[in-house]
């Protein structure tokens, strides 16, 4: 019999409900090639559940209780692949910090239109390099983050609870062993921020974890 105990972070609600977000404005929405202003919670998933465990810690029958629950889908392990989600957001998000990017201080264009940030892009590039050049600013990586997520597993749609769980979030795995306990409370952080509402399990085997890897 499993040996585990459960630590609910509780449910996390963003500051605010997420608001759809008009990047241009009304004199220049024509130019939009993606609709930016009807991009707000319906690219976010409702309501999800994580469950972060050590190996052989009761995760799986876990999973199985909260999919008793009739409107609960807990998938299985996925080889931390959502993993690779919290690494493109961290690295689209220090973009802005990128060399080169400090030549254009895009905080003051966050609504800027299509035909400025091509204006802002030749003004610099008449006179140096960008091999950094974007002007994606964090929110549009938290909400292309938030869309992929519904997309893949919010299929069903905000009447459905959805989530996974991973037994590979620990230290030596899927963080380095030198920062893990910051590299896990920024993924913990990232977990919180992909949906509206978010609750986030860690499950850990008492007798084993003394003697093996465990969560941060």
């Amino acid at each position: 019999m499993h040996l585990f105990v459960v630590f609910l972070l509780g449910v996390t609600t963003l500051v605010r409900p997420i608001q759809p977000l008009d990047l241009y404005n009304a004199e220049n929405a024509r130019y939009a090639d993606f609709p930016r202003r009807r991009a707000g919670h319906r690219l976010a998933a409702e309501e999800c559940v994580f469950v972060l465990a050590t190996p052989h810690s009761g995760s799986t029958a876990l999973m199985d209780a909260l999919n008793q629950i009739p409107n609960y889908l807990i998938r299985g392990e996925n080889w931390a692949a959502h993993y690779n989600l919290f690494n493109a957001y961290q690295r689209m998000s220090s973009i802005p910090q990128s060399p080169g990017q400090s030549y254009i201080h895009w905080r003051e264009h966050r609504q800027a239109s299509f035909h400025t940030v091509k204006s802002l892009y030749e003004a610099q590039a008449y006179q140096r390099k960008l091999p950094f050049f974007h002007e994606f600013q964090v929110d549009r990586v938290l909400i292309a983050t938030r869309a992929y997520y519904k997309v893949l597993f919010g299929h069903y749609g905000n009447g459905v609870v959805a989530g996974f769980k991973e037994t590979r979030y620990v230290c030596g795995t899927a963080f380095g062993s030198n920062q893990c306990s910051e590299q896990f409370s920024a993924y913990l952080h990232f977990l919180r921020r992909t949906c509206i509402r978010t609750k986030v399990c860690q499950l850990g085997n008492a007798q084993k974890d003394a003697t093996r890897t465990s969560l941060a």
